[in-house]
């Protein structure tokens, strides 16, 4: 590993720290007049999910710390963030998409699939009317 790998994964590390401190203590600072003890809670998962996307170049384990962190919190238990969560179906629909075109990335094809759609004459005008080809 050279010098500069391994000041990236230290760099890595500490803003890793910085996510976790921000996600699961942000909730123990008094809240100001209009918001709640709980409030104070979900807005440390939220800003925790924040520094751990925007600093370490990850989506992944941020998103999944975030769902489970907000389970902690007095807002709902984690079965509740878990069911909210996988739930929700524009959300299952995300994840197979990802896991789709993840799969399409590695094999190569992402690249060449759109040209094909684009290269295409799919639709012709005939009589003024859009029809497909």
């Amino acid at each position: 590993m050279t010098a500069i790998e391994n000041k990236k994964s230290v760099s890595k590390w500490i803003h890793v720290m910085i996510a976790l401190l921000i996600t699961f203590s942000f909730g123990s600072i008094p809240a100001p007049e209009p918001i709640t003890h709980m409030g104070m809670q979900v807005m440390g998962v939220f800003f925790g999910m924040l520094w751990g996307w925007c600093f370490t170049g990850d989506m992944i384990w941020p998103s999944i710390l975030g769902i489970v962190a907000l389970g902690m919190t007095e807002y709902t238990n984690i079965s509740g963030s878990l069911t909210a969560f996988f739930g929700n179906t524009t959300t299952q629909q995300m994840l197979i998409c990802m896991i789709y075109f993840g799969y399409m990335d590695k094999c190569g094809y992402l690249p060449v699939w759109p040209d094909g759609f684009l290269r295409k004459n799919l639709l012709m005008v005939v009589h003024g009317f859009w029809q497909f080809h």
